[in-house]
């Protein structure tokens, strides 16, 4: 299970642009390649909501799709590791803690 929260944001032609938060479910296979680093794939599916802005108006949307990507993590420590990866609208950097 993956969750999200974001502060990004757009402005384009006057209209603002905003994702309030993602969530979804997936299914990973990983391929260790050594004991701090794997190469993954996964498949699930996928929650977001956008909200738009123009003049005052503003409208607000929420959309469920199959999403897939496939990515590579390294592990710096036991519990903390970076991972990058490739999901269907573009690249994404994270860091993370495992317990």
């Amino acid at each position: 299970m993956v969750g999200a929260a974001s502060v990004s944001s757009a402005t384009l032609q006057g209209v603002s642009f905003k994702v309030h938060n993602a969530y979804g479910a997936y299914l990973k296979g990983q391929i260790p390649v050594s004991p701090k680093f794997e190469l993954f794939a996964r498949t699930g599916w996928l929650h977001a909501t956008f909200t738009g802005s123009f003049m005052g108006a503003s409208a607000s949307v929420g959309d469920s799709s199959f999403s897939y990507g496939v990515g590579a993590q390294y592990r710096f420590t036991k519990n903390w590791y970076v991972q990058g990866d490739y999901k269907i609208k573009g690249a994404s950097l994270s860091v993370g803690y495992r317990l």
